[in-house]
C-alpha cells in the first residue's frame, strides 16, 4: 500500500502527464473532485476495509485525526440519513470547538449544496 494519497501521486507527474489528466476532467468532475476525500486522503487516514461502526486513530500531531474523523462521520450521515452518530470527546466545549466548529471538523469539510 502506497503511503501516499492519490493527489500527491499525481501532483508528482511530469507537469504534461498532469495536465493531461486534468484536462481530461469535466466540470462537474472537477467540483466532485475538490469534496473528495479518498481523493485527498493519506492511506493511513481512511477506515480500513469493512463495516466498521467504530475505529480508532492513535496518531501524533498533525496527522489529520480530526479531519479523518470528520470525513468518516460525513460519509456515514451522507450514505444514511437516519445513522445515530455520537461524537466522544473529552467535554461538550472541546466536541464542540474542534469536531464540529473546528479547521477540519465537520462544518469546515461539508461542501456547500
Amino acid at each position: 500500500m502506497q503511503d501516499i494519497s492519490l493527489a500527491e501521486r499525481l501532483a508528482r507527474l511530469e507537469p504534461a502527464a498532469f495536465d493531461a489528466w486534468f484536462d481530461a476532467l469535466d466540470n462537474d468532475e472537477a467540483a466532485l473532485t475538490l469534496c473528495n476525500w479518498a481523493f485527498w486522503a493519506r492511506p493511513q487516514q481512511l477506515a480500513p476495509p469493512g463495516n466498521w461502526r467504530i475505529w480508532l486513530t492513535m496518531a501524533g500531531r498533525g496527522f489529520g485525526k480530526t479531519r479523518a474523523g470528520a470525513e468518516w462521520v460525513r460519509g456515514i450521515a451522507e450514505a444514511d440519513a437516519s445513522a445515530r452518530i455520537a461524537l466522544v470527546a473529552a467535554n461538550l466545549g472541546e466536541a464542540r470547538s474542534i469536531m464540529v466548529e473546528g479547521e477540519s471538523g465537520l462544518l469546515a469539510i461539508a461542501p456547500d449544496r
